[in-house]
């Protein structure tokens, strides 16, 4: 009876485990959506966004990505999707609805507040780590960007406080040492938090070594009504930074002000206050007792 007993709980506890694992496998793509592919061109202008799509709203999790033959990163923590095993047996289109719909079991977020071209977009970007990956043929990619050949000098960051507009200005050199243009620059657009540099945005130059942001509107400044936005050059130890009075101060609740556990003698919730007086009454009260009953065993000696 016990041996039929530990097979029964043998198999219920892989039958619940293969239910968990399925749990967690299952994205609830259908065969048609994992046969999509890329709906966008292949190229450098959809991939440099896709990045920086990535960088403000997956890279918290996911961290950075690299080519690796194998994902090491193991539950509760992201996978490298740079992992090449991963690439394999990911289509576009399971990508794609992966980022969409999320999976709870996996702590992933649905995406589909970010529109379908933004999640595209991703897609790309995600699959330049996949030297083996073939675009589809259909979709033609537009010719690179004309890429800066020069040498970056330096940076002024300007802030507008009446618009929140961001404009980071690059000071650059040609091969020949002779002022130019720096166009196609990649700068990266920070605003400092309390535990970090928080990326705004990644934006490329104009003709005019001009790159111009919106600061989020709906970011907080800090408890003096201040921002410190930092500009830096992609690739370079070149960087700015500018602090600047601008959108609604921050306001911390401190959680001690209000009754709590652990909070002063004085902010003590009424009912952990009664407990303590009723029990030190009560330890007052035995003590009490114990040296009354003392006394009387002393007097019953004495008689």
């Amino acid at each position: 009876m016990n041996t039929i007993l530990k097979f029964a709980a043998i198999a219920v506890f892989i039958f619940w485990n293969t239910i968990g694992l399925n749990a967690q496998t299952d994205w609830g793509i259908s065969d048609e959506q994992k046969a999509e592919t890329l709906k966008i061109p292949f190229d450098q202008a959809n991939q440099e966004a896709g990045e920086a799509i990535f960088n403000t709203q997956c890279k918290m999790c996911h961290n950075e990505m690299s080519v690796v033959p194998t994902n090491t990163r193991q539950l509760p923590l992201s996978p490298n999707l740079g992992s090449q095993e991963i690439q394999k047996k990911n289509s576009d289109g399971e990508f794609f609805y992966k980022i969409t719909l999320g999976h709870a079991a996996t702590g992933m977020p649905p995406f589909d507040r970010l529109s379908e071209d933004e999640r595209w977009k991703l897609v790309a970007y995600i699959r330049t780590f996949y030297p083996e990956y073939q675009p589809p043929a259909s979709i033609s990619a537009a010719p690179a960007a004309e890429k800066f050949v020069g040498t970056i000098k330096g940076l002024t960051l300007d802030f507008d406080t009446s618009n929140g507009n961001i404009k980071v200005q690059l000071q650059a050199v040609d091969e020949m040492g002779n002022p130019a243009n720096a166009k196609n620059v990649k700068v990266n657009i920070y605003v400092k938090r309390a535990f970090g540099d928080f990326l705004i945005n990644t934006k490329k130059t104009d003709g005019q070594s001009v790159a111009v942001e919106q600061f989020p509107l709906d970011l907080p400044a800090d408890t003096n009504g201040y921002v410190t936005v930092i500009a830096t050059v992609d690739g370079t130890t070149i960087s700015a930074s500018k602090e600047v009075k601008f959108g609604e101060k921050t306001h911390y609740k401190n959680p001690l002000d209000e009754p709590s556990l652990w909070g002063p003698r004085d902010n003590a919730p009424l009912w952990l206050k009664l407990t303590y007086i009723l029990v030190v009454l009560g330890v007052w009260l035995t003590i009490g007792w114990a040296v009354f009953q003392i006394f009387r065993i002393y007097n019953l000696r004495e008689r």
